[in-house]
C-alpha cells in the first residue's frame, strides 16, 4: 500500500474524518466562504470545497480532491513517505507544516522549503527518523493548543497521535495501527 493510500485509510476512519455528513454549526470549516452551512463529509469541508456535493461525497471522491490539493500541490512525493503523510494531514487540517518540519530538522524556520531545508532533512532523517516525526508532531500539537479551542483539542491531539503512529509504522518502528470506532482518549 502506498503512503497516500495509508493516509486515506486512516483519514476516512471513524475516529478521524469518517464518511458521514457533519453539519456541526460550531465548526467554522462547515461553512462556505459566503456563510452557508453545508457541512463536511469524508474530510471535505464547505470552507475549502464549497461546490462539493455534500451528502453524496464518497471516500473515492474525497481522496481525489485531497490528493490534488494537499499532496500533489505540495510535491509530497519528494519527501520521505512518513513525512509526506504528516505534511499532507497538516495541510489538510491547517497550520504551518513547513515551519514545523524546519524546526524538527534543526534548520532556519522561515516557512520556505529550499535546498538548505532539504539538506537538513536528509541529515536529521539519517540520524533518527522517529525523532524528526515526534518533534514535528509536538510542534503541530503546540500550534493547535495555541488556537484556544478546548472543545476541539482532544480530537485534534488524537488525530495527531494517530498520524504519528502511522508515520512511525511507515518507517518500520511500530506494528500496524488499528483504528476502532468510538475509541476514546
Amino acid at each position: 500500500m502506498t503512503p497516500i493510500d495509508l493516509w486515506f485509510r486512516l483519514l476516512f476512519s471513524p475516529d478521524i474524518e469518517g464518511t458521514k455528513l457533519d453539519l456541526n454549526p460550531k465548526d467554522p470549516g462547515n461553512y462556505t466562504p459566503d456563510g452557508r452551512l453545508l457541512g463536511s463529509q469524508c474530510g471535505i469541508s464547505a470552507k475549502e470545497f464549497p461546490d462539493a456535493p455534500f451528502g453524496h461525497i464518497t471516500p473515492g471522491y474525497a481522496a481525489r480532491l485531497a490528493k490534488a490539493k494537499y499532496w500533489d500541490a505540495h510535491g509530497l512525493d519528494n519527501f520521505p513517505p512518513a513525512i509526506a503523510i504528516l505534511l499532507a494531514d497538516s495541510y489538510y487540517n491547517g497550520g504551518e507544516p513547513i515551519r514545523w518540519l524546519q524546526r524538527a530538522v534543526g534548520t532556519q524556520v522561515d516557512g520556505q522549503w529550499g535546498p538548505k531545508s532539504q539538506s537538513a532533512l536528509r541529515v536529521a532523517w539519517s540520524q533518527g527518523p522517529i525523532q524528526v516525526l515526534v518533534v514535528y508532531t509536538s510542534c503541530r500539537i503546540k500550534y493547535l493548543a495555541g488556537l484556544n479551542k478546548p472543545e476541539m483539542m482532544e480530537g485534534w491531539a488524537k488525530r495527531c497521535m494517530m498520524m504519528l503512529c502511522l508515520a512511525i509504522q511507515v518507517v518500520g518502528g511500530l506494528p500496524a495501527v488499528t483504528v476502532t470506532e468510538g475509541t476514546s482518549v
